[in-house]
């Protein structure tokens, strides 16, 4: 289980800055290549971000629809602060080779899921009979590519979308 601490708000702008500096500098793809450490540690800062803003918001869910609306608001809420290193973060998690580094990058999140998942299984609201680890990591990649249509596309129709998606895929 995660135990990282949220990002600050003067480390987050301090990665943003920096992603902001070397993709105008090298482009999205070399930032990735020429900068791997930046890029990993936005992945890494992202994902505690989410798994923060995940935990502060899930609890008092007492619905399929309340929770699933929760997590796309809270994603997408905290997507936006990350807008202009979406992208890099992405690149960063699909040049990862080995399963056990994504997952170790993508924890903080991951867990938030995890966690939110089971007490909503807890309350009835979600299938009992999902594996919640597996469903997590899952229901990550959702969430981030809905996040990175949304907010970097503007490609609204992909929250109803998701949405629908992921009730329908979750209800008990």
């Amino acid at each position: 289980m995660s135990t990282a601490r949220p990002l600050s708000p003067s480390e987050r702008d301090a990665l943003l800055d920096a992603a902001r500096r070397v993709t105008a500098e090298d482009g999205m793809e070399a930032a990735t290549v020429l900068h791997p450490a930046l890029a990993k540690a936005l992945a890494e800062a992202f994902a505690r971000d989410m798994g923060t803003a995940i935990r502060q918001r899930i609890d008092g869910v007492a619905s399929i629809e309340e929770f699933v609306e929760a997590l796309l608001d809270t994603v997408l809420t905290a997507a936006t602060t990350w807008r202009d290193a979406l992208v890099l973060i992405n690149l960063a998690l699909e040049r990862l080779r080995l399963f056990e580094e994504l997952s170790e990058v993508l924890e903080p999140w991951s867990d938030a899921l995890r966690d939110a998942l089971a007490h909503a299984q807890e309350l009835g609201v979600v299938n009992r009979d999902l594996d919640v680890d597996t469903t997590a990591f899952v229901l990550r990649d959702v969430l981030d590519r809905t996040a990175k249509a949304y907010v970097v596309f503007g490609q609204r129709p992909y929250r109803e979308a998701s949405a629908a998606l992921v009730r329908a895929a979750l209800r008990a």
